[in-house]
Order: structure tokens, then C-alpha cells, then sequence
């Protein structure tokens, strides 16, 4: 993904950030969720839409309560093409959209 078109879908996933290590570019959410088991449950719910849509997030637990998933293109040297730039919008738009009807139940506000 190149960094003017994960500049633009930036926007369109409220919350999101994006983060360059090491010159790859991530999208970054994270959250503080209520326990140590919310978080697995949690991690087991993003798991679940990851693989019905084929994207396939790294998803971190630290401490009992912080949760991050961090998601880009594992193809080294590969320009993301823009249909799949669409279905990683539509991916992340889902997943937001889950995530938010839930947000009470696994995160504290």
C-alpha cells in the first residue's frame, strides 16, 4: 500500500491510524478492553471476520488490557492494487462496524 492511497482510506475508518515501521506502512487500532478473557474474546471475534474476508490482521494483547490490531500488505515489494485496497476498506468497515455495536461489552470508555 502506497502512502497517498493509505492516506486516503485513513479517513474513511474512523480511528484507524496509520504507522510507517521500518518503511511498512500499517493501519493501527487499539483499545482498552474491560479483562484479559474480553480481549481473547475479542481477538476471537476480529479472527473470525479476518478470515471470512480473507484479510489477516496482527493482533496484540499487552498487559491484561490493551489490544491492538495492525494490518498491511505482507507481499514485500508489492504496490497493493486498488481493488484490494476497496476490499481492506470494506474488511475494516465491517470489522469497525461490529466492533462499535460491542464496544460496551468489551471495552472500557
Amino acid at each position: 500500500m502506497t502512502e497517498e492511497s493509505a492516506s486516503k482510506l485513513i479517513p474513511k475508518v474512523d480511528g484507524w491510524s496509520l504507522v510507517n515501521e521500518g518503511g511498512t506502512l500499517k493501519l493501527r487500532r487499539s483499545w482498552k478492553v474491560k479483562s484479559f478473557i474480553k480481549g481473547l474474546e475479542l481477538f476471537q471475534l476480529v479472527a473470525d471476520i479476518a478470515e471470512a474476508e480473507g484479510h489477516h490482521p496482527d493482533l496484540h494483547l499487552v498487559g491484561w488490557n490493551n489490544v491492538t490490531v495492525e494490518i498491511w500488505t505482507h507481499a514485500v515489494g508489492f504496490t497493493y492494487p486498488a481493488r484490494r485496497e476497496a476490499e481492506l476498506l470494506q474488511f475494516l468497515d465491517k470489522l469497525q462496524g461490529i466492533l462499535l455495536s460491542l464496544i460496551n461489552t468489551f471495552c472500557t470508555i
